[in-house]
C-alpha cells in the first residue's frame, strides 16, 4: 500500500490487476517487494504522474510504538501548503506579541490555555503556539453540521501504573500504547476517572445489562474498550473514527422477543463499510453458544472463528499484585515470630 500510494487511483487499479495474477502463495516476501517496486516504477514511467492537486491528503502516523508521539501530515500543492503555513505562523506570531504585551501591562494573557505563560512569565514559543492553534482551535464548516463524537476518548491505565507501583503502558482508545509517565500525567489532568472492571484470570470485561434496541452509553463505552477497531477480521478501521454498534444476531423490530437481544454478548462494533456489507448480507457473523467466539463467513471466500478481545495485561498485573501481597504477608509473619523476651533498648539520655 505504501508503494502504490503516490500513484493516481486509476494507476493503482492497474497495478492491482497485475498483482492479482501473481502466485502470491508461493512468492517469497523479498521477491514480492522487489517485483512490486519494479511494477510501480514501470507503470509510473509509462503513465503520467498525478498532479499535486490529485495528491491532496491528510495522514495520521504513529512515529514509534510506545513513544506516545504521533504525526499528522498534510499533503497538497506547494502554494496551498505554503499559504496554510503562513497563516498558522502569522497567527502564532500575533498571539506571541499579544502575550508579551499582556505580561508587560499586567492585562489578562490571551490564548494561555494551560496557564504556562502566567506561570513562567514568558510568552509561549512559536512552535508551541503553532501546535496549540492547530490542535485546540475550533474547526468550522459553514452550512454543514458536524457530527459529534460517539463516545469519549478513552485513556486506559492499569491500576498499579496509576499508583506508580508499575510501569505497564496505558493505551489510547485501546490501541495506541502510551508510556506510563504520559498516561499518569493525562490521568492527573482529568476531571473524572471511570473504573473499568476485568476478570483477573483472562482479562475479559464483565458484561453490563440493557433491555432495549439502542445500547446504553455504558454499553457503547464497554464495546469501545473491548473492540477498539472494527470487529471484522483484518480490519483496523475505528481507531480514530466512529464505528457502528451492530447486533450480531439481528434485532427483530417487528417482534423483538424473537430477535437478537441488545446485550453485550450479542453486540460488536463495525466500521461503516463492513456494517453496510453486513446489512446487505455479504458478510454473516454468528455468535457461538459460549458467548466469546464469533464465526465469520465472508461470501464464499473465507470462514473463520475469532475470540472475544480481552485485556492481555490484566493477568500479568494481577500476578504482580499477588506477588507483592505474598511478600507483604511474609514480612508480617517474620515480624510476628520475632523473640518476645528481648528487653527494649534503653533510650539514650537527651543532651538538653
Amino acid at each position: 500500500m505504501r508503494k502504490v500510494r503516490p500513484l493516481a487511483p486509476e494507476q493503482r487499479r492497474v497495478v492491482d490487476s497485475y498483482v492479482a495474477e501473481w502466485d502470491l502463495e508461493n512468492i517469497p516476501a523479498d521477491r514480492y517487494r522487489r517485483e512490486l517496486s519494479l511494477l510501480v516504477a514501470w507503470w509510473d514511467a509509462d503513465a503520467a504522474r498525478p498532479g499535486p492537486a490529485a495528491m491532496r491528503d491528510v495522514r495520521f502516523e504513529i512515529l514509534a510504538e510506545g513513544s506516545g508521539v504521533a504525526c499528522l501530515s498534510v499533503l497538497g500543492p506547494i502554494p496551498e501548503i505554503c499559504a496554510l503555513m503562513k497563516q498558522v505562523d502569522g497567527t502564532a506570531r500575533s498571539v506571541q506579541r499579544a502575550q508579551r504585551r499582556a505580561l508587560e501591562t499586567g492585562e489578562p494573557v490571551p490564548f494561555d490555555l494551560d496557564g504556562d505563560v502566567v506561570a513562567s512569565g514568558y510568552p509561549l514559543p512559536l512552535a508551541a503556539l503553532r501546535y496549540a492553534i492547530l490542535t485546540r482551535s475550533q474547526l468550522e464548516t459553514p452550512g454543514v453540521g458536524r457530527r459529534g463524537a460517539d463516545s469519549r476518548v478513552n485513556v486506559v491505565i492499569p491500576a498499579l501504573t496509576l499508583l506508580g507501583l508499575a510501569d505497564a503502558p496505558g493505551t489510547l482508545n485501546g490501541v495506541i500504547p502510551l508510556p506510563a509517565p504520559l498516561a499518569r500525567r493525562l490521568a492527573a489532568g482529568a476531571l473524572t476517572w471511570h473504573r473499568i472492571l476485568t476478570d483477573p484470570a483472562d482479562g475479559a470485561f464483565p458484561p453490563v445489562p440493557a433491555a432495549q434496541y439502542r445500547p446504553t452509553t455504558a454499553m457503547a463505552e464497554h464495546l469501545r474498550l473491548r473492540d477498539p477497531v472494527c470487529a471484522v477480521p483484518g480490519c483496523i478501521r475505528g481507531r480514530l473514527t466512529p464505528a457502528e454498534i451492530d447486533h450480531i444476531e439481528e434485532f427483530d423490530h417487528e417482534d423483538p422477543g424473537s430477535g437478537g437481544a441488545t446485550e453485550i454478548r450479542n453486540l460488536h462494533r463495525l466500521c461503516w463499510w463492513h456494517h453496510r456489507l453486513k446489512t446487505e448480507r455479504l458478510i454473516d457473523p454468528e455468535k457461538a453458544p459460549d458467548g466469546t467466539t464469533t464465526h465469520w463467513e465472508i461470501g464464499q471466500l473465507l470462514a473463520l472463528d475469532t475470540r472475544q478481545n480481552t485485556d492481555l495485561l490484566t493477568p500479568a498485573m494481577v500476578e504482580l499484585l499477588e506477588d507483592a501481597w505474598a511478600e507483604h504477608e511474609a514480612e508480617r509473619l517474620i515480624a510476628s515470630l520475632a523473640p518476645l523476651d528481648e528487653e527494649p533498648a534503653e533510650p539514650e539520655p537527651s543532651p538538653f
